[in-house]
Parts: C-alpha cells; sequence; structure tokens
C-alpha cells in the first residue's frame, strides 16, 4: 500500500542503521535563514520528535506573506554515534493580501547542498511513489494560513522495511551546508518569485 508524507520512518545516514543502542556522541545541525537578508532567526524549545537543545525556527514576513521555518530531527544510529535525520523544510505560510494566493507545486523546487536547483518536491498528503508526479495547486484564501513540508524527490526512498526521506547529509558527515527553496506564488494574476536560503552548521553533543 503506498503511504504518503505524513508517515515518518526512520532514515539512514550512510552508515546509519536502525539498531538503538548506546551512543557516545550526539551530530545536529543548527539553522539559519540566509536569504532573504530580512529573514530572521531565533532559538526556540525542541520540537516534537527532536531531543537537541540547538533548534530554530526562521521567519519572513512582507505585505504579501508571513512565514515561519523549522527543521525536525530524527536521531538515526550507526555502532558508535546518534545523527539527526531531517525528512525536508516544515513551514507555515499566512496569506497576509485580500486576494487568494496559489502555490503550484510543479514551480517549486529544492536547492541542494551541491548548490543544484531544479529539484522536483513532494509534500503532505502526496504519496511517495507519486513524488515525482503532476500535483494539485494549494489555494490560500485571504488572510489563510498553511503548514506544510517540503521534501526533495532525490531524497524519497524505499527500502525492505518500507518509504524514507532525507533532505540533508548527516551532520557528523559534512559540518556546514547551504540549501533554498525556489518558492513562486500566484497573487491573481502576478507572479511573485522567493528563493529561501538556509545553512546548517553542525555541533556534537557528547
Amino acid at each position: 500500500m503506498n503511504q504518503t508524507i505524513k508517515v515518518r520512518l526512520r532514515g539512514f545516514c550512510f552508515s546509519c542503521s536502525i539498531l538503538i543502542i548506546s551512543s557516545c556522541a550526539s551530530y545536529h545541525y543548527k539553522f539559519k535563514i540566509i536569504e532573504p537578508q530580512s529573514g530572521k532567526t531565533t532559538s526556540v524549545p525542541p520540537y516534537t520528535g527532536q531531543s537537541n537543545p540547538g533548534s530554530t525556527e526562521m521567519s519572513y514576513e512582507d505585505s504579501l506573506v508571513s512565514m515561519k521555518f523549522f527543521f525536525v530531527g530524527i536521531e538515526s544510529y550507526d555502532q558508535v554515534d546518534t545523527h539527526d535525520h531531517y525528512d525536508g523544510t516544515h513551514f507555515t505560510l499566512q496569506n497576509m493580501t485580500d486576494s487568494t494566493i496559489i502555490i503550484d507545486w510543479n514551480k517549486i523546487s529544492y536547492i541542494d547542498v551541491n548548490g543544484n536547483v531544479g529539484n522536483t518536491v513532494m509534500h503532505q498528503d502526496i504519496k511517495y511513489s507519486d513524488c515525482a508526479s503532476t500535483k494539485t495547486p494549494t489555494n490560500i484564501p485571504s488572510k489563510g494560513k498553511i503548514s506544510d513540508v517540503i521534501v526533495p524527490c532525490y531524497g524519497v526512498s524505499m527500502s525492505s522495511i518500507g518509504w524514507h526521506e532525507k533532505s540533508l547529509p548527516c551532520p557528523s558527515v559534512i559540518d556546514n551546508v547551504i540549501f533554498g527553496i525556489y518558492f513562486p506564488i500566484l497573487i491573481g494574476s502576478t507572479e511573485k518569485i522567493y528563493t529561501f536560503k538556509f545553512s546548517g552548521t553542525s555541533y556534537v553533543i557528547k
């Protein structure tokens, strides 16, 4: 049976397995919004399913939208250490205009840590097997708000135990990452294009 993105499974970080054992160190990313420059980053308590103290919430607001972004770290394990596995970019978007905003998911793309653009994405309620298929746009009425998550399709994979999502490399492997989202929206007949970029800095808890 196909499953949708609402179902979370443990991910793999290179040599990571799902065997739970005692660990010596725990690796995480601390995130910051770096583009647009008017974006703000604030420290917040850990999110559900996340135990590390380096949680941050990133926000951006203009006359059209008010957005917040955050990343949920899910622990994966290898023979010695634990690593945070990040499924995607979680966000909320509030329509600040008097018109309907349309998100065309077929135009949104993920900018990976190597700077490659044009990576197809999926979001909530999409079957994993339909990740690369044409997606129905989302309408946000005036002053309305949605919550969703963006996952690059290259990070969706199938194993013997089910589907997995991984949008970033393990923080134990790459210390610093820069990645982002190309995020156009339609307001009436006018297209507004946003590019959001984020940095992640690895840190370890021993």
